[in-house]
């Protein structure tokens, strides 16, 4: 059981850091003017754990990365308002909120 998400910071091949800006996630390359944004990560207790199912989202908000369906049948991540917690002690009804 965790009792706190532990904290990671989070890029992309390119170099890209995930960063929140007016409460928007968006992912650029990290210069000395841009905030540090670490992310919390638990693990979803309810799937294959060989799989390394997680739940992520922006340290100290309540808020959390959610996988959807656009309009046009592309999956892109959202920042939706959920706290991790919630997140990680009832993960059957979040499943989007989930990553591998």
């Amino acid at each position: 059981v965790e009792a706190s998400p532990r904290l990671y910071r989070l890029w992309d091949l390119n170099q890209k850091y995930l960063f929140l800006v007016e409460n928007t996630l968006v992912a650029d390359v990290k210069t000395s003017n841009l905030p540090e944004q670490l992310i919390a990560v638990l693990p979803n207790k309810t799937l294959d754990t060989a799989q390394k199912p997680i739940f992520m989202g922006p340290e100290n908000k309540k808020s959390c990365l959610s996988c959807v369906k656009s309009g046009n049948g592309q999956y892109q991540i959202e920042l939706k308002e959920k706290d991790i917690m919630d997140l990680y002690s009832d993960p059957k009804k979040h499943q989007s909120f989930h990553f591998l």
